[in-house]
């Protein structure tokens, strides 16, 4: 027997509650993108300042030397306003010296180890980044999956795509919620493992290789807060709240 007067609240709470996720889902991750483009621009910034530094030194040393004066050699009176033809060609082709060269590779591995960190943790963030933004994915596809089955998929696979591919119809087993490869547990650095029951669900986020694709673990539940964890251990719902 349908209860009209609970029908529409339902309704609304169903409608309002992804609203709600992608509001709080973008105040967490203000400092993280605030971080990952300053650390970006920077260090492109330090890239676009040693390639000018290059260029500098391989264009413009060698016209110095082109255009500076000739040593004094000593000749005799009779020839002293004549310069050998060797001579000249040979101070001409003579290059760079090897304290010259030295001093050009010590300019570009400090600037390159000022900038390689900076890309590597941009790297890193945008791979948490996508993480938390996966992890708000599948707190929206359980939300709709309960709307339509009236419990919470066990599994991603239960959220995946139909074995059919496109247009096949979406069951309970497969409800073409989320993609692919997020089915299978892997997307953007990040490898995703779900345990779910009908009464809620838990989720975990571990990054693909630790320190590399992110120094930080996740996890959420039916509940929607995103946790995370400092470290290579995977995140429980103890861990503190994403701020």
């Amino acid at each position: 027997m349908p209860f009209p007067l609970l029908a529409r609240p339902c309704a609304e709470a169903e409608e309002t509650a992804p609203k709600v996720a992608a509001i709080n889902w973008s105040m967490y991750l203000v400092r993280e993108r605030l971080v990952a483009a300053l650390s970006s621009f920077f260090g492109a910034l330090a890239l676009l300042l040693a390639a000018i530094g290059l260029y500098g030194v391989l264009f413009y040393v060698p016209n110095i030397r082109l255009h500076a004066p000739a040593p004094r050699t000593v000749t005799p009176c009779i020839m002293s306003g004549v310069r050998s033809p060797m001579s000249r060609r040979r101070f001409l082709s003579r290059g760079f010296s090897l304290i010259e060269l030295l001093i050009v590779i010590a300019i570009i591995l400090i600037i390159a180890a000022i900038a390689m960190p900076k890309l590597t943790k941009a790297r890193m963030f945008a791979y948490e980044m996508a993480g938390i933004r996966t992890l708000h994915t599948i707190n929206t596809a359980q939300t709709q999956y309960y709307s339509t089955y009236g419990r919470y998929a066990i599994n991603l696979l239960e959220l995946g795509p139909p074995p059919g591919g496109a247009g096949a119809p979406a069951t309970a087993s497969a409800s073409d919620l989320i993609t692919g490869d997020l089915a299978l547990g892997t997307k953007s650095g990040y490898n995703f493992a779900m345990v779910g029951s009908p009464q809620g669900y838990g989720v975990n986020a571990n990054p693909t290789v630790y320190n590399t694709t992110g120094t930080r673990s996740f996890f959420t539940d039916q509940s929607t807060v995103i946790r995370e964890h400092l470290g290579n251990e995977p995140a429980s719902a103890t861990d503190p709240e994403i701020k």
